[in-house]
């Protein structure tokens, strides 16, 4: 049961100037940029929810309810997959409270409206989040996927079917055909930017290159080549890197690859 009664904020489309969401959403931004405003405004028709908080700190969390996810998640439909959690690093025994005080909100939601289950995709890298959360949290880990990412759950109401990750995800790359591949869903300007710079640096030293965009929860479900699709560098059907990864080194990573003898 949640530990406290949340004093979080709703954020709707309406009120993400004025419930100084968007102030907090460039704070509280990783390496790889705030979330673009047109991205969350379009993800409310998916079922996405922002609960948002100024006091102990600043701090926000992002996610879907229902089937929409924009992860590759096999198993409990009536499952909340969190998107993302923001908190204030640099204080971490202020963060480890808020982040509690968030979940209680997301927890207090599943209850009220019935989901079975509160999804927490852990890693590195954007969609992800840092496994002191699931740890600080207690939180029961259901699957793993050895150097990718792990699932972790809160069951609210026990789940109807066990949630897993997607398998086949070397189908799926190999999917994407020869060349260099940059997927990514348009969630940041930042991430935007570094996939039209690979694609021209690529048209630069004659490789072959495209850009596939996935715009909606349905182009992740469809062709999503990583658990979290939000951005990931390709090259003949092999996974390079994500938006963890320097763009420095992702290029590096591009040209040594192009450049080996298959």
């Amino acid at each position: 049961m949640p530990h406290r009664a949340p004093r979080l904020t709703v954020v709707s489309p309406p009120m993400m100037q004025r419930s100084g969401f968007d102030a907090l959403n460039h704070e509280l931004a990783p390496s790889w940029g705030a979330f673009r405003k047109g991205w969350l405004k379009a993800r409310f028709e998916e079922g996405l929810h922002i609960r948002m908080m100024t006091a102990p700190c600043p701090a926000y969390i992002v996610f879907f309810s229902g089937g929409s996810r924009w992860h590759l998640i096999d198993g409990d439909g009536q499952a909340i997959v969190v998107q993302a959690i923001s908190l204030p690093l640099a204080k971490p025994e202020i963060a480890r409270s808020a982040v509690q005080e968030l979940w209680d909100g997301v927890e207090c939601f599943a209850r009220h409206y019935d989901f079975s289950s509160i999804l927490l995709p852990v890693g590195q890298g954007a969609g992800l989040s840092p496994v002191w959360i699931a740890d600080e949290l207690g939180l029961t880990r259901v699957d793993h996927l050895e150097n990718e990412a792990s699932l972790y759950a809160c069951f609210v109401n026990g789940p109807a079917e066990m949630p897993r990750f997607k398998c086949g995800l070397s189908e799926r790359r190999r999917a994407l055909g020869q060349g260099l591949v940059v997927q990514d869903c348009g969630m940041t300007e930042r991430l935007s930017a570094l996939s039209e710079g690979l694609i021209a640096r690529a048209a630069q030293i004659g490789l072959a290159a495209r850009h596939d965009l996935l715009r909606t929860a349905r182009d992740v479900e469809a062709r999503g080549a990583t658990v979290a699709p939000v951005f990931g560098v390709y090259l003949d059907g092999s996974w390079l890197g994500g938006a963890e990864t320097p763009p420095d080194v992702l290029w590096n990573k591009v040209q040594m690859r192009a450049q080996s003898p298959s």
